[in-house]
């Protein structure tokens, strides 16, 4: 699964394909998912259940689409948060199916065992967070979340979603980034992810 900033990055870039008419919630839907996470890494069983996963990713597809059409009634037509949400779970996705295995597959070129996979993978997406947040939609981006509405759903309350949305423009900066060049991640790798998660979100606008 990719960081937040490459989550809002990959909603920044495709927004515009599918008609999103309040970005400022779809970018909110789109990191929604892991407000879980906002105290530490949730258990499995917390984690799975707020992003409707199954350990079978064809399974976990159609969990998306039933979750998606159980809740879209209940936001009377409003339904960019709701759009964001499903993009966050399909990019995570696309992420696990075009990058992750050719990232683990460069750490092993590097020299790191399976191990050591999960620390380094998230030591190369704080590098390229960093080198994202230098770029001008990332300001705008977040000057928009900071005015979001928030949601409580599938078990995580209201309050802790927007307790993530303010950590994401503020102090995500300081625990999620590094002042380094990123070893491997680039644009290909976002343009790839993009690609895979819109094929799978037209389905739903």
């Amino acid at each position: 699964m990719p960081s937040a900033t490459v989550h809002l990055k990959i909603a920044y870039m495709a927004k515009d394909a599918f008609g999103i008419k309040n970005d400022t919630q779809f970018y909110m839907g789109c990191i929604a998912p892991d407000a879980v996470n906002l105290r530490g890494q949730a258990s499995e069983k917390e984690r799975y259940a707020v992003h409707v996963r199954s350990k079978n990713y064809d399974e976990w597809k159609e969990n998306i689409k039933a979750f998606y059409y159980e809740q879209k009634d209940s936001f009377n037509g409003d339904t960019d948060y709701l759009k964001g949400y499903v993009f966050h779970l399909l990019t995570d996705i696309a992420w696990d199916e075009v990058v992750q295995p050719n990232l683990f597959a460069f750490l092993q070129s590097k020299g790191y065992d399976k191990t050591q996979f999960k620390e380094q993978k998230w030591k190369e997406l704080f590098r390229f967070n960093t080198q994202l947040a230098t770029q001008d939609w990332y300001s705008e981006v977040k000057d928009k979340l900071r005015k979001a509405v928030c949601y409580g759903m599938l078990g995580i309350p209201v309050e802790q979603v927007e307790q993530y949305r303010d950590y994401v423009v503020s102090d995500y900066e300081k625990d999620k980034m590094l002042d380094e060049k990123p070893e491997f991640l680039n644009k290909t790798h976002l343009l790839a992810t993009s690609i895979r998660t819109a094929l799978a979100f037209e389905k739903f606008v």
